[in-house]
């Protein structure tokens, strides 16, 4: 392998990096690690967490769960903040084109959760923000997060805000906030999606009466190239660039535009502050939605969208929709402490309205559902769900149950069942293309069964799954882009460990599963693991936090998944092209009070001389690249 200029300057800045962390530790006189500062911790705070006069203290809130709180504690060094794409965020990993902001393909099967009609496009949701996942803060003080990233030019970056803080003694308020803007590596792929979540949270001085108005938008566009024709040109000389590689499309892109308004009230009706109390909940939402597939270019293109072409002036897809929801439900509970049973039970009415832009579909689904939430034990609970939707003759319903159980503070268990039984036409219906209808709308029903259990160890540093999935009258979309049902029963198992072990300053941290299934499940890989050594230190008398390391992921060979942006979809193709990766990050973080810093260098394997891996056919992941930014958080 040449030492070029560029390979040249990595090591030289890397070399840098390295002496000027090891020449600072040698200058420190550094207390014990987990030594803590005085001044003691607050009661129900972390341990870590700040003792400084302007230390943050409180709890946060999701959106309509206005009963369960979390312990707010001061921002420590997150593995998480450098790991910006959700495609390497998670506990496992999603095929992506290579970018930040590509539609994402699951490795590990992950199931439908929720009954009803699905809208949108589905490789877009890990970026999307729900107005269930708001958070409103009760603290001392306000409250602002910025997270700044960048990758390479300034037309690469990431950009997140968070302000939160108290209008009045009974009126919160909180804004989150997302922007994505990549160019990308190869021409005519660039991602610009803005992504908020605000809200607006009351509730009366008894507590007696909540109310939350929460506003939710996302945006995504997509400049989609089809990817690239040749894997020819990666040699030594044009490795590095890689505008000059041919791709698939040209002038062709995806706009997405998802917003939500939802008005939540709860009150409790009888026995105010009592266990047993009846409260009332009751919420009206308002959603619409417009996705749009188009080509200015299709004439060159014609062979890569095949029977989806049919008019020379251009492709376009589109389907768009706005729809009503209201929600009624009554929740009660009997007992007391470790022996508790709270239910709920809930109706459901949706007013929908879909533009096929062929035809114009209205749709009313009505739903009827119920949740269990018992504590059997100081040591044993049990959570369980129904719901099923009225008024449909094809018997569409949801059931499920998880029972969680702890011995003592080293050992728990969590075991669950699960089976839905669905339209599939409801996810493939909003395909369409001019002049060619390519949906379904006559499936038969889609059921999957679950069955899962997971074991915690070492007071959850370690924890084993298993999981079972079967699915009857699977459906996908084929080579010829038509939906395509499975003729029998398909079988999925997945057996999975996490773990997070330290030993004094050194952390190991990882991921693995063993996954075995039946075509035509596609896309997956049967073996995959990820892991991360780093060191974490407290220099200069427990000011400065670091932490340095590496984290490698590993793929064995599998048949990958292909993206047409014509469907706005991810399908199967008999034209399998096999594939595993083998990716090595460095990376390098640190803390001062409230202000993190973090560089990664990723995919280091390639400047070693390695191959050119794929997630997704024919969009290659990206060489070396180093990722840098930070995250600080304000106080007034």
């Amino acid at each position: 392998m040449l030492l070029t200029a560029y390979r040249m300057r990595w090591m030289i800045w890397f070399t840098l990096l390295v002496s000027t962390c090891v020449c600072a530790h040698a200058q420190d006189p550094r207390n014990p690690v987990g030594t803590q500062a005085p001044g003691g911790i607050p009661d129900g705070l972390d341990s870590t967490v700040f003792t400084a006069p302007d230390s943050l203290r409180g709890v946060y809130f999701v959106a309509f769960q206005y009963e369960d709180s979390t312990s707010l504690r001061e921002i420590n060094i997150d593995i998480g903040d450098r790991q910006l794409d959700p495609a390497r965020s998670g506990r496992h990993d999603y095929g992506s084109l290579g970018n930040l902001g590509s539609p994402l393909h699951p490795l590990a099967y992950e199931g439908v959760e929720e009954l009803g009609i699905r809208s949108g496009i589905t490789g877009y949701q890990p970026y999307m923000k729900r107005s269930r996942d708001l958070q409103f803060y009760k603290t001392n003080q306000a409250l602002a997060d910025f997270l700044f990233a960048q990758t390479g030019t300034q037309n690469n970056i990431r950009f997140d805000a968070l302000f939160a803080r108290d209008l009045q003694d009974r009126l919160r308020f909180t804004i989150d906030y997302q922007r994505i803007n990549h160019t990308g590596y190869f021409d005519q792929h660039r991602s610009k999606h803005s992504f908020l979540n605000t809200g607006l949270w009351y509730h009366s001085e008894d507590q007696r009466y909540h109310s939350t108005l929460v506003f939710t938008t996302n945006s995504i566009n997509q400049e989609s190239n089809g990817g690239i024709t040749t894997r020819d040109l990666f040699d030594e000389e044009d490795f590095e660039l890689r505008a000059n590689i041919p791709v698939q499309l040209d002038r062709a892109g995806i706009i997405i535009q998802d917003r939500n308004l939802t008005w939540h009230h709860k009150y409790t009706l009888l026995g105010h502050g009592k266990s047993d109390a009846l409260v009332g909940d009751f919420s009206v939402s308002y959603r619409s939605q417009r996705s749009r597939y188009s080509d200015e270019n299709i004439a060159g293109d014609s062979s890569f969208y095949q029977v989806l072409w049919v008019d020379t002036r251009g492709l376009r897809s589109s389907y768009n929709y706005r729809s009503w929801n209201q929600e009624l439900g009554l929740r009660t509970a009997v007992g007391r402490s470790d022996f508790r049973q709270e239910l709920r039970g809930y109706i459901r009415a949706e007013q929908r309205l879909e533009d096929l832009e062929s035809e114009m579909r209205t749709v009313n689904p009505f739903y009827v559902g119920a949740t269990l939430d018992s504590r059997l034990s100081s040591a044993i609970s049990l959570d369980a769900y129904a719901e099923l939707l009225i008024g449909d003759d094809r018997g569409r319903y949801k059931l499920g149950a998880e029972l969680t159980g702890t011995v003592g503070k080293a050992l728990g268990l969590t075991a669950g069942v699960r089976s839905i039984i669905y339209d599939p036409g409801w996810i493939y219906e909003r395909q369409i293309a001019t002049g060619i209808d390519i949906r379904n709308l006559d499936l038969n029903n889609t059921q999957e069964d679950k069955l899962y259990g997971v074991l915690s160890l070492l007071e959850d540093r370690i924890r084993v799954g298993a999981h079972l999935y079967r699915i009857d009258n699977y459906t996908y979309f084929d080579s010829d882009f038509s939906t395509q049902v499975s003729s029998e029963a398909l079988l999925l198992q997945r057996l999975e460990v996490d773990w997070q072990l330290r030993w004094r300053r050194w952390h190991w941290d990882g991921s693995a599963f063993l996954q075995n299934y039946d075509e035509p499940l596609y896309g997956m890989p049967r073996l995959y693991a990820r892991s991360s050594v780093y060191y974490n230190d407290l220099w200069f008398n427990d000011e400065l936090d670091i932490q340095l390391g590496v984290e490698l992921r590993v793929a064995d060979r599998y048949a990958l998944p292909w993206w047409q942006p014509g469907l706005m979809s991810f399908y199967r193709n008999p034209i399998e092209d096999y594939d595993g990766y083998m990716p090595l990050d460095v990376f390098f973080q640190f803390r001062i009070d409230r202000f993190r810093v973090f560089i990664n260098a990723e995919n280091v394997t390639a400047e070693l001389g390695g191959p050119i891996y794929y997630t997704v056919a024919n969009h290659p992941m990206n060489e070396l690249r180093i990722r840098f930014g930070f995250r600080w958080r304000l106080l007034n």
